[in-house]
């Protein structure tokens, strides 16, 4: 008998979470979502994501992959799923996927996002979602360093505890700084980062931006011959999408249908 697997995309706020990740303490977005699938299908039910987002940090497409021995009705899992879990938390899409199916060794590309506030003031709105820095900073300079680190390259200057742990080359495929408003909006998608490799990215452009690094200076920490950094807080760190060959999306499943989460109790804004 073919056991169903499953492919979630969710969000969630990050805020109030240690990770994505199980751990020994503190709260999981991979713990309320397995809580939440235990309830539904039963039984304990185990998920791989494709992103292991550190404390405080956000997604707007994580991906997660799960199988369980009882079959559910595709047309209701995602309202269902939405029902148990909590507000922090949302699921988007679920797709059908193979037997043995891993959310993150079949991923081809993450793409993550910084944001960062630059009004003079800070904002209550914006200090769980975003980092606040004053501007003003130069979006030339910092577009200059993000186009340098396009490539496939040694990233371990920007992510010291991974050195001599884990192999630390990686492909950054796009780096892109751009401006909306009030808001400065990094974007990098590669085949993998490395533990804290995006918030370091961004701290070092910062200084770049803000003339507190020289371009030949940003040329020297590429190169292992400068210093990094700073890593930038994790509350405007968002993981966005993550992509998948072709052949996940033609795999033969019934995508859902858009649902709504009726039935469930008000939220505060509703």
């Amino acid at each position: 008998m073919t056991v169903p697997a499953w492919l979630l995309t969710i969000e969630y706020d990050g805020t109030d979470f240690v990770g994505f990740q199980r751990q020994a303490r503190g709260r999981t977005v991979q713990a309320e979502l397995e809580a939440a699938l235990a309830r539904l299908f039963g039984q304990p039910v185990k998920t791989v994501g494709a992103g292991r987002t550190d404390t405080g940090v956000h997604a707007r497409g994580q991906a997660v992959s799960f199988r369980a021995d009882r079959e559910f009705p595709p047309e209701r899992l995602v309202a269902a799923l939405n029902y148990y879990l909590p507000p922090d938390i949302a699921v988007l899409r679920a797709r059908r996927v193979p037997e043995g199916f891993n959310a993150r060794r079949a991923a081809i590309s993450r793409h993550y996002q910084y944001v960062v506030f630059t009004r003079p003031t800070r904002s209550p709105f914006w200090r769980r979602f975003a980092y606040h820095a004053a501007g003003p900073f130069d979006l030339g300079r910092m577009q200059w360093g993000a186009d340098r680190l396009v490539g496939r390259r040694d990233f371990g200057v920007f992510s010291p505890g991974a050195v001599g742990r884990l192999n630390t080359v990686r492909t950054l495929l796009r780096a892109g700084v751009r401006a909306d408003g009030e808001l400065i909006k990094f974007d990098f998608e590669a085949d993998a980062f490395l533990p804290h490799q995006v918030r370091m990215m961004v701290g070092t452009l910062l200084r770049l931006g803000q003339g507190r690094l020289e371009p030949a200076e940003f040329e020297a920490v590429l190169t292992g011959h400068g210093q990094a950094g700073p890593a930038v807080p994790g509350c405007g760190l968002y993981l966005m999408g993550v992509s998948y060959p072709k052949w996940v999306e033609e795999y033969e499943n019934e995508d859902l249908p858009v649902q709504t989460d009726r039935g469930r109790t008000a939220l505060a804004c509703d």
